[in-house]
């Protein structure tokens, strides 16, 4: 890890100076240099540094851990998010975790010292507390208890507001987060309430939504992340060109970089940065970030990831929650790519879709082992030839991996 990548770009070196000052006793919740950063992760790299010296691993260690933290992460997220739906088993949370973590994108950025990678962690680890809690008032309520008093559901709200909270301090992506969420639930009440209108068999997910059922404790949930984010918004209150200096630098607003034609320009930055998901030779082209052209998914895994994602517009007509909140997560957190339009494709600005994106592939490689032990008849030999596949997929997505980042 101190070797390769080789070297120091200039965004690691800057973060490990900023960390030199608050060794010297001078933390700060934001740091104007550089256009602008987010405070935590320097204070995270003060003690790397103080136990390894100003080296290029001190500064990549905290990356390093995240990286592997998010792993576990996005296996408790997917437990937890399909805890109520057939997908409830450990294949698919197992499957999403293990995507994640053999995937170029996501190794390449745990090994790189920049604030980037925190943010699929803590939306990884805001969402799995969120569905605990969701799934703990689901059966309070289905115990003719109220959630107001049931202290269990509060205290997994309350830790997904925590996670919230401290997002918005690693980098600027994750501000969208608590957006996001929001989101989900207007659009799983109106979902429901449309379903419920037409007549639909629903499954229970949406009955009564998440929005009417823990509402309480939803609120607890986004005030503990207004109390995580003060000291980061008193900041901005003080010095209101600070909460925009970054964005405004590479904004669709800024005239000189829309060059007078801002939607045209969303239009080719939207639909660049989708292209880099699937089309061979359309990933970012920034050697910082990738290797040039490299798509996030090989043809293979595309192509579970696209069956993946029908089987989730699949699910909506039974009103699924779970499926519903994967695929608001891919656009929604998406947005930044959209709207900084200085360069595009780019990939450290669509970190928010981590994890939720592997969760596709996973879902259609779990649909065809439910198939398997479903079909009539003998299924010995379908259920191996399936299992063949799947480790095939990981074995084809892993060594690829390996062959271009190493």
């Amino acid at each position: 890890i101190d070797r390769l990548p080789p070297g120091l770009v200039g965004d690691e070196a800057v973060n490990g100076l900023d960390a030199l000052d608050a060794l010297a006793g001078r933390p700060q919740v934001f740091y104007p240099a550089n256009f602008g950063r987010e405070g935590l992760h320097m204070l995270l790299l003060a003690p790397a540094i103080r136990l390894l010296g100003p080296t290029a691993l001190a500064l990549r260690l905290p990356s390093v851990l995240a990286g592997i933290v998010t792993a576990l992460a996005t296996y408790w997220l997917g437990r937890e998010l399909f805890a109520r739906t057939w997908l409830r088993g450990t294949l698919v949370p197992l499957l999403a975790a293990l995507f994640l973590s053999t995937s170029y994108w996501h190794i390449h950025f745990s090994r790189f010292g920049i604030r980037g990678v925190f943010t699929p962690l803590m939306a990884a680890l805001a969402f799995a507390a969120f569905w605990h809690g969701a799934n703990r008032a689901a059966d309070t309520v289905a115990a003719g208890r109220s959630v107001l008093r049931d202290g269990r559901s509060w205290g997994w709200f309350l830790l997904a507001g925590l996670f919230t909270g401290l997002g918005v301090h690693f980098y600027t992506a994750s501000r969208l987060i608590p957006i996001f969420l929001g989101g989900f639930l207007l659009v799983q009440a109106l979902f429901a309430w449309l379903l419920s209108r037409r007549g639909r068999p629903t499954v229970s997910s949406t009955h009564p939504p998440l929005l009417t059922r823990a509402f309480g404790p939803i609120i607890g949930l986004y005030a503990v992340a207004a109390l995580v984010f003060a000291p980061l918004g008193l900041y901005f209150l003080r010095t209101p060109g600070s909460l925009t200096q970054r964005a405004s630098a590479v904004s669709l607003a800024n005239p000189e970089i829309s060059g007078g034609d801002p939607l045209g320009r969303l239009m080719q930055a939207a639909a660049a940065n989708l292209m880099q998901f699937f089309w061979p030779g359309a990933g970012d082209p920034a050697r910082f970030y990738n290797l040039p052209g490299r798509p996030v998914f090989d043809l293979l895994t595309a192509a579970f990831a696209l069956a993946g994602l029908a089987l989730c517009l699949w699910a909506l007509r039974r009103g699924s929650s779970p499926h519903l909140f994967l695929l608001l997560w891919f656009p929604a957190m998406l947005i930044p790519t959209f709207l900084a339009v200085d360069r595009f494709p780019t990939l450290p600005r669509a970190l928010g879709v981590l994890p939720g994106i592997y969760f596709f592939p996973a879902i259609a490689l779990g649909e065809l082992a439910r198939w398997a032990q479903r079909r009539p008849g003998p299924t010995h030999r379908t259920s191996w030839a399936i299992a063949a596949l799947i480790v095939v997929v990981l074995l084809w997505h892993g060594a690829l991996t390996a062959r271009d980042y190493f």
